[in-house]
């Protein structure tokens, strides 16, 4: 009697590209984070930048009111045309997940202009990030 071997299934193909695709995460989390530079946060209870989703836009406003979107220093029209884009992307302003990084001593008036372009993109729903650490 002539036995036929029995059709296997080697594993070892898909772990390896599994262990792959989770470096490849794990990594891009980890460069996502370091694009952003140290701010000053305002100090009142609030949204931390931490709990910032993978496509979640983060756009920053320093003292001097010098904006960057996505570590990428941009003027006001680069900001809106940003905006613009990242609507297009996810399928409309409602899904645009928006959070706001503005220095502490950053003027008012820097923060309104972010706030203006937000609104002519359709983002009503965004959130203004802060150390989370209240002063009492």
């Amino acid at each position: 009697v002539k036995r036929t071997p029995e059709a296997g299934f080697d594993l070892t193909p898909m772990i390896d590209v599994l262990l792959l695709l989770i470096i490849f995460f794990v990594l891009s989390a980890q460069f996502a984070q370091a694009v952003r530079k140290a701010l000053p946060l305002p100090t009142e209870p609030g949204e931390k930048a931490s709990e910032a989703g993978p496509h979640t836009l983060m756009i920053d406003i320093d003292k001097q009111g010098e904006m960057s979107a996505g570590g990428t220093r941009m003027d006001l029209d680069g900001l809106k045309l940003t905006l613009r884009s990242q609507v297009k992307q996810v399928g409309g302003p409602d899904k645009v997940e928006t959070i706001v990084r503005a220095d502490k001593d950053a003027s008012a008036a820097h923060l309104n202009k972010v706030a203006r372009a937000l609104s002519e993109a359709g983002i009503r729903n965004w959130k203004l990030a802060t150390s989370g650490e209240a002063t009492k």
